[in-house]
């Protein structure tokens, strides 16, 4: 008998979910745009604060559209924006504080396969992981360049990839953690193309309202919300998980 309920395999994303990196990225942001417009960013209203950048981010589904439908630039501007981002990353010094209690619940998860798809980029995930020792808790990363633009998120790819190297059986649950609408879109469609496939995989996504979003307001439904880290896990214990 075919186990429909057994946890296969917990996906995060990255930004907003696990870490709290809208200062650093607004930052970054802010530096890039005034490198390729040579003009003010403190002229653009999403990027005079971190609340007016939140707020930006989560009106846009990923990163290109960001730059292309808010920030006015042309598909080449838009790829030097994605080129330089790792360098500035690299550079900029402001912290990206881990959301209380994710430490404890990666722990507790440690007998679960667990990955990060994320429109940040790879290394940079990697770097931040490994400063706050957390990088040993992922057997995957996918990062915005390992998936083709018009594949990212909310596009399924980058999550069915990681569901493809995680999964060790074809018949069970995933979770999907995010905090914004993209997230829930992109389970939506990661559950359509599994269907399709004849996988017996269902993604469940929790929307992550401890980082800023709001999923009540989402026209996309989720499963489950965690108002808290510490939700997660009894979530994934719904899911017959390998919890202590």
């Amino acid at each position: 008998m075919h186990d429909h309920h057994h946890l296969l395999a917990v996906i995060w994303d990255f930004d907003g979910t696990l870490v709290d990196t809208r200062a650093k990225n607004l930052n970054v942001t802010r530096s890039i745009y005034a490198r390729l417009t040579k003009r003010d960013p403190d002229d653009v209203p999403g990027l005079a604060s971190v609340e007016a950048y939140g707020r930006l981010t989560r009106k846009t589904s990923n990163w290109r559209t960001l730059y292309t439908e808010e920030f006015g630039f042309t598909e080449e501007q838009t790829d030097r924006a994605g080129a330089l981002w790792g360098g500035y990353q690299r550079r900029d010094e402001t912290p990206a504080i881990v959301y209380p209690g994710i430490h404890e619940v990666l722990t507790a998860l440690k007998d679960t396969p667990q990955g990060i798809v994320s429109q940040n980029g790879r290394e940079n995930i990697t770097r931040m992981l490994e400063h706050e020792d957390l990088a040993g808790h992922f057997q995957m990363i996918v990062g915005y360049e390992e998936v083709s633009w018009e594949k990212q998120k909310p596009e399924p790819e980058g999550l069915l990839a990681c569901i493809d190297v995680l999964a060790e059986r074809t018949t069970g649950q995933v979770l999907y953690v995010g905090d914004h609408e993209t997230d829930a879109r992109c389970g939506q469609n990661g559950n359509r193309a599994l269907e399709e496939r004849g996988i017996e995989i269902r993604v469940r996504v929790v929307g992550a309202a401890y980082g800023g979003g709001h999923p009540q307001d989402w026209v996309t439904p989720v499963d489950h919300t965690a108002q808290s880290a510490h939700d997660i896990l009894a979530i994934a214990q719904q899911y017959s998980a390998v919890i202590p």
